[in-house]
């Protein structure tokens, strides 16, 4: 197994001046939007909700990211999740997908940020870093990609893809059991994050549960943990 990355102390502060909107004022355009398009009178699938980047972060070094993998965030919002992968991790690819487009516009927002931040920062350490870049397997040193994709999370494919995480507490049973048969492509020792919803499949093991703090109440939320077996 890879040592744990290790994110810079900038990751934090540069997440702050990425992120958009709070999550209140997400959940407010998600349900405007949901209930436009008559969505919400069919599921509660749309109701939005976050934990913070801190316990983001250390859920995803539970899982040991390692270099050329992909990440992939299934119902994505405003790409909180998508940029504490990118900030924090060695990842090559963080990918999210988002069904609503007024999410997903303020998720690509954040990624033009995440774009020219991480360019200024970039210039203002590379004077003082010296050796430690060549080895640095986290940003702003190693910045992976990111990718935001407006459209139905359940046509998203599998292929190449790593580590997958999804705040799935309102996902209902149609969808989320929809989502459970998507996730079997995953190959051999891909890694899955699941917010509030437990997987029922041979193919998956259990290796773990963290309570993650979320970003607009006490109340923390368990993500379990699996591993893909085959």
């Amino acid at each position: 197994a890879s040592a744990m990355a290790t994110p810079h102390p900038l990751s934090r502060s540069a997440f702050a001046s990425i992120r958009r909107v709070s999550r209140d004022q997400a959940l407010d355009m998600a349900e405007r939007e949901a209930t436009a398009t008559g969505w919400a009178k069919k599921s509660d699938a749309w109701f939005y909700g976050e934990v913070g980047f801190d316990a983001m972060a250390h859920a995803l070094s539970r899982v040991k990211p390692k270099r050329k993998e992909t990440f992939l965030d299934l119902g994505s919002g405003t790409g909180n999740a998508v940029m504490a992968a990118a900030l924090t991790q060695p990842f090559e690819v963080c990918r999210g997908v988002e069904r609503l487009s007024s999410l997903h516009e303020i998720a690509l927002q954040s990624l033009a940020s995440y774009e020219s931040d991480t360019k200024r920062v970039i210039r203002s350490l590379q004077a003082e870093a010296g050796e430690d870049v060549a080895s640095a397997e986290t940003w702003p040193f190693h910045v992976p990609k990111v990718e935001l994709v407006h459209g139905d999370l359940l046509r998203e494919s599998m292929e190449g893809v790593d580590v997958v995480y999804s705040f799935a507490t309102c996902f209902g049973r149609e969808l989320f059991n929809a989502m459970a048969w998507q996730l079997e492509a995953l190959r051999p020792g891909a890694r899955v994050l699941l917010v509030s919803k437990s997987l029922v499949s041979p193919s998956f093991e259990l290796v773990g549960c963290v309570g993650l703090q979320q970003t607009h109440t006490e109340a923390a939320v368990d993500c379990y943990i699996y591993h893909k077996r085959y």
